[in-house]
């Protein structure tokens, strides 16, 4: 104990002889002591926040991470999936003729697949009538109206831009750059379509996921069918 307080005595002698001969010199290493200390928290403090979702440092941020990417895939692949219609139609429209159909047409606030392919096949084959919706399906892919790809089932709701692609290849629009392109990469070709229908009057502003009205369906119908005189081809 003696030791250590005669130690302690020496030390605190030591500075105040450092102090009565050098009055600066203790202040100086008071505060390059406190600068070093302050540098070093900041080190410290940016170390911890620096990397935050360190992969090398939290082996739990690789899953985590990996769940986050696989969980807005199918987020986004649950977005891409047609919406399936809810409403009941009074009557039941396979059993109409075409011209009751087409008044049918104006009566509902959203159209199925199945009744956009028939819709569309009055313009392809006015004098010829098919039973089934795997027959009108089939037979507007033969004209290049729709791709199997696609995979349309008759109760999912018509989005606008299936409907453009089937205008466009029964009017025979004329084909801009993005559908020439889209033709061989085989991306965005419903949208581009839709833009050509919008650029020829077929259809109104829109974009290639939204639902297709009866009126919109009808309306596109008729314009359809005086296309080809308006347009003189």
């Amino acid at each position: 104990m003696e030791c250590r307080t005669a130690n302690v005595e020496s030390f605190e002698a030591q500075d105040k002889r450092r102090m009565t001969c050098h009055p600066g010199s203790a202040t100086a290493d008071e505060g390059s002591r406190r600068g070093t200390e302050m540098l070093r928290c900041a080190q410290h403090d940016t170390s911890r926040f620096r990397y935050p979702f360190s992969i090398r440092h939290s082996p739990f941020a690789i899953r985590q991470s990996t769940f986050s990417v696989v969980l807005t895939l199918l987020m986004f692949q649950v977005n891409c999936i047609a919406p399936r219609r809810v409403i009941t139609p009074r009557v039941d429209p396979s059993t109409l003729d075409d011209t009751a159909f087409l008044h049918y047409l104006a009566t509902v606030p959203t159209v199925s697949v199945a009744e956009g392919v028939r819709a569309v096949g009055l313009l392809a084959r006015p004098t010829q009538r098919f039973a089934t919706f795997e027959d009108q399906r089939k037979h507007l892919e033969s004209l290049g109206a729709v791709k199997s790809s696609w995979r349309l089932r008759p109760h999912d709701t018509l989005d606008k831009g299936t409907l453009a692609y089937m205008l466009t290849a029964i009017c025979n629009t004329p084909r801009s750059i993005g559908e020439t392109t889209s033709a061989v990469t085989g991306f965005g070709d419903r949208r581009y379509a839709l833009k050509t229908c919008i650029d020829e009057g077929l259809l109104p502003y829109g974009v290639a996921h939204d639902a297709v009205t009866g009126g919109e369906l009808l309306s596109a119908v008729i314009k359809a069918e005086r296309y080809p005189v308006s347009t003189g081809n």
